[in-house]
């Protein structure tokens, strides 16, 4: 097991030994740092098995392609850190781990700094602003979390995740269970039932899904289902702290809040 740090001295292939310091392509145990301005092509980073670790950190170049991913595999719980001002293309294939981003490219949509993949990563944490992350593919076992009111991440059709919690900018084409929306927009065209839905003051989550919704909670926030002509049920509806609830021509509201408490109509 070894510390491999990318140098990209021959070319972009991360299979040539001379990219790497000490020489030789990762292999599993090897803890990865890629760093500099070397760009890297697509490819599967270890030539066996998982690796311990994979840390972006001061790196400028551009990592594989919309048609190539990086693929890294990763033992259970590693350490993933990208810190990057290019974009990025990783498949964590069924890596068991969490994603902490720090930076990306400030691109978003289908455009978006990192372009991410993995059937079993766990949590996708993004701290900074202007990070821009595109969930391409696969299911989340865990959250979606932005720690920044200038984050985004966009959750693409093909993809899942349990929870959305933060400030950060979220558009969800792809399901989730519960959004708890601290500051931005969150933008819900998902499939998936919503358990609750909190919006908290500065907060809007604008709901052009057709899934129905357990718990609409307006706490300071606004939920808006008034630009869309969808059909749902919202079963227990509460605002509080002057937020309020907006549904869409067919929504239906049952169980609304107590009196002094107003469901504004679209």
């Amino acid at each position: 097991m070894a510390t491999k740090v990318w140098l990209g001295t021959t070319d972009s292939d991360v299979t040539t030994a001379g990219n790497w310091s000490p020489s030789g392509q990762p292999t599993a145990g090897d803890d990865v740092i890629i760093t500099g301005s070397v760009a890297i092509t697509g490819a599967t980073l270890s030539s066996a098995g998982n690796l311990a670790s994979f840390v972006i950190r001061d790196y400028t170049g551009i990592i594989g392609s919309e048609a190539a991913d990086l693929v890294i595999d990763l033992a259970a719980s590693s350490n993933v850190s990208i810190d990057t001002t290019s974009k990025a293309y990783l498949d964590f294939n069924a890596s068991d781990v969490d994603v902490d981003v720090h930076q990306t490219a400030t691109t978003t949509g289908t455009a978006s700094g990192l372009h991410l993949k993995g059937s079993s990563i766990n949590d996708l944490n993004v701290y900074n602003s202007g990070s821009s992350v595109l969930v391409v593919e696969d299911t989340l076992d865990g959250d979606i979390n932005t720690y920044n009111s200038g984050a985004t991440v966009t959750l693409a059709a093909a993809a899942v995740a349990v929870n959305y919690n933060g400030p950060g900018r979220l558009y969800a084409h792809g399901s989730l269970t519960n959004i708890f929306a601290t500051g931005s927009d969150v933008d819900y065209y998902g499939s998936g039932a919503i358990t609750t839905a909190k919006a908290e003051k500065g907060a809007t989550i604008n709901y052009y899904s057709s899934a129905n919704i357990t718990n609409a909670y307006a706490y300071g926030g606004t939920i808006d289902g008034s630009m869309s002509n969808e059909t749902v049920t919202s079963t227990n509806n509460d605002v509080q702290e002057g937020g309020s609830i907006k549904p869409g021509p067919n929504w239906t509201l049952t169980n609304n809040p107590t009196t002094g408490y107003i469901v504004t109509t679209g």
